[in-house]
């Protein structure tokens, strides 16, 4: 993740992301790089977008056990590390966007910080069990 997520800039935060495909959920992690942190106070901002429609899990959601789900990773009130999500995804072609806010010095206070491009193929595959084989009963030669 970068700044305006463009390839440019430096890296500043990494997005980490695992799929529960018994339970169709998605999980995101992201944490900021090298002790850059990020602004608790606009919890509107701290999201993940699937498919680039809404907002499926952001600072406001809550976090009741319940996809979506929101918590900020090592907050003080006013920053915190990261956050964790979770939010109800079904298997198949997507696109995931991270978007977080991190103070600096310009004359709004902040600056924004997403995935590269924003909008980054997601693919969730879910591998069908493989049977297991029944086995052979096999004789023993009597001698």
């Amino acid at each position: 993740m970068a700044d305006a997520g463009k390839p440019t800039k430096p890296v500043i935060a990494h997005l980490y992301l695992r799929y529960d495909c018994d339970t169709g959920t998605l999980f995101a992690l992201v944490l900021g790089k090298d002790g850059t942190q990020f602004m608790q106070t606009r919890p509107e901002n701290a999201y993940i977008r699937i498919d680039g429609v809404g907002k499926a899990v952001s600072g406001l959601s809550g976090n009741d056990g319940t996809p979506p789900d929101f918590s900020w990773v090592n907050p003080d009130g006013k920053l915190a590390d990261g956050f964790e999500a979770s939010v109800p995804v079904a298997p198949g072609d997507h696109t995931v966007r991270a978007h977080v806010l991190r103070p600096d010095t310009s004359s709004d206070g902040y600056q924004s910080v997403d995935n590269i491009d924003q909008g980054a193929p997601l693919t969730l595959e879910c591998a069908k069990p493989t049977p297991t084989p029944t086995p052979t009963p096999t004789s023993t030669p009597s001698g």
